[in-house]
């Protein structure tokens, strides 16, 4: 006890009166009862994983361009409906099943879903039977659609766009995709970002399946396959829509901590028609719903379905597949089917500002009529600026400023801050340092040999005694034996 360096320990011995030895006991163990308290509580907390989030601004002379995804939110063209005789008939009747449905509030069925969804569902069924890439002529092509394109003040063409098909808006381009070289920017503003002036075709555009007219656009990160379903901003013609954007990077960490996120190296369905994409969350989620959907009713959703070999489709004309289709919708939103999407561990998201003004203006609307005079866009009107108005819209995708935040995910606790602040309740509560634990090991080694030691002391001892004892009765019986 005198020679360990802990303190209180040494007291204990050197203390001359019971009591105060008694005090320094007493003093130890409430130390050390803290100590171990305290200890408890740290070793709880690392193996609980806790996390820590750091967010940094940071400024960048040149930042990535993000991808930029653009689609008309006219799914099919009416032309390409008029030289399909089924699906044309399809449309009418569920359009006339669709009329009047809620005129008669007080009989309206609650119960039958709006017809709207057939129709798509009507859609995407036929398109789904098709090649992947032949499905780009039944959509609004950017080829017939764009009227102007610029990025950083040089001009831009349809190369520089990858197509790709979306079920619920048909045709989507996007600009600075992976397929293409990837694009920076050195300046903040509308100057220096992407500007698009396109023509949306109103003449084209399905009443019955889409009441609305104007261009959906959607930022995201080169590497994410786009939804615009889920994500983006609703671009109105007859204005110039100015997008604002400010970009985000996250870094989340892995099992065993609460994010659990998951690395690029996990494939998904869009994956495979995209190699060069890695993984999204949103990408698994839908995967999965296609999945579990084809589990559930032995059919796959033509809405994700990118190969046409791939059979049997789901379609609303099978009462059966309908049915068991929502009641799969049913027990995913229940939560029934467990999807298991995991946040990516590295991730980039790009915020919107977004602000809009007439377009174009009275003295700009000469330069327009210019710009397509030679083109087939007047060519079902004679009214120039009301068809200018009603079909052109002008869209500028831009960085606010040059700052980029930063979401980093660290460790509360990692095996070195533990052992240190361990080091350090040790210290504070009962004096103790690496070399300590040296000294009790010592310690311990001296009463184990000591104990080993007067072990063998007391077996040598019995011994020796057996071994007189022995000689003794020896010398009796040889004396006996003399006498007689």
């Amino acid at each position: 006890m005198e020679n360990i360096s802990a303190h209180g320990i040494p007291n204990i011995k050197r203390a001359q009166y019971p009591s105060r030895r008694l005090l320094w006991v007493f003093a130890f163990l409430v130390s050390f009862s803290v100590c171990v308290w305290q200890v408890t509580l740290l070793v709880s907390a690392y193996i609980s994983w806790q996390i820590t989030t750091n967010l940094e601004v940071r400024v960048a002379t040149t930042l990535i361009f993000p991808a930029v995804t653009i689609c008309n939110l006219n799914g099919m063209k009416l032309s390409y409906l008029l030289e399909t005789p089924e699906l044309r008939s399809s449309l009418y009747n569920q359009a006339m099943e669709q009329d009047d449905q809620f005129m008669e509030w007080t009989s309206s069925n609650l119960e039958s879903r709006e017809g709207y969804f057939d129709m798509i569902s009507a859609v995407t069924e036929t398109l789904a039977k098709m090649p992947y890439e032949d499905r780009e002529y039944a959509g609004h092509r950017i080829t017939s659609s764009m009227l102007s394109c610029n990025f950083n003040g040089y001009p831009c063409v349809p190369a520089n766009f990858t197509f790709s098909y979306n079920y619920l808006y048909g045709n989507c381009y996007t600009f600075n995709g992976l397929d293409n070289t990837i694009s920076n920017t050195s300046y903040a503003g509308p100057l220096y970002g992407l500007t698009l002036e396109m023509n949306i075709q109103q003449d084209e555009y399905i009443s019955d399946i889409q009441p609305a007219a104007g261009l959906r656009i959607l930022i995201h990160d080169q590497s994410e396959m786009p939804f615009p379903e889920d994500q983006g901003v609703t671009v109105s013609p007859g204005k110039e829509t100015s997008i604002g954007i400010h970009r985000t990077e996250f870094e989340r960490l892995p099992s065993p901590y609460p994010s659990d996120c998951s690395d690029s190296s996990v494939h998904t369905l869009f994956s495979e028609l995209f190699s060069q994409l890695t993984y999204s969350k949103p990408a698994c989620l839908k995967d999965c719903i296609y999945y579990k959907t084809y589990d559930h009713c032995k059919c796959y959703l033509p809405k994700y379905t990118f190969d046409p070999s791939v059979t049997p489709l789901c379609t609303a004309d099978n009462p059966t597949q309908e049915q068991c289709m929502l009641e799969a919708e049913q027990r995913i939103a229940e939560g029934s089917f467990t999807c298991d999407c995991p946040p990516a561990c590295k991730e980039v998201s790009y915020t919107t500002t977004t602000s809009s003004s007439s377009w174009p203006n009275l003295n700009y609307m000469p330069t327009v009529i210019d710009k397509i005079e030679d083109t087939p866009y007047l060519s079902t009107s004679n009214d120039t600026e009301s068809f200018i108005s009603l079909n052109f819209a002008k869209v500028n995708v831009y960085y606010e400023n040059l700052q980029y935040d930063t979401v980093q995910q660290v460790p509360t606790y990692t095996l070195l801050s533990l052992v240190s602040n361990i080091g350090g309740h040790l210290g504070l509560w009962i004096g103790m340092s690496a070399l300590t634990f040296l000294e009790f090991l010592e310690c311990f080694y001296d009463i184990v040999k000591n104990v080993f030691a007067a072990f063998v002391r007391r077996e040598k001892t019995k011994i020796s005694k057996k071994t007189k004892v022995g000689d003794k009765t020896n010398r009796v019986t040889f004396q006996s034996d003399a006498f007689s």
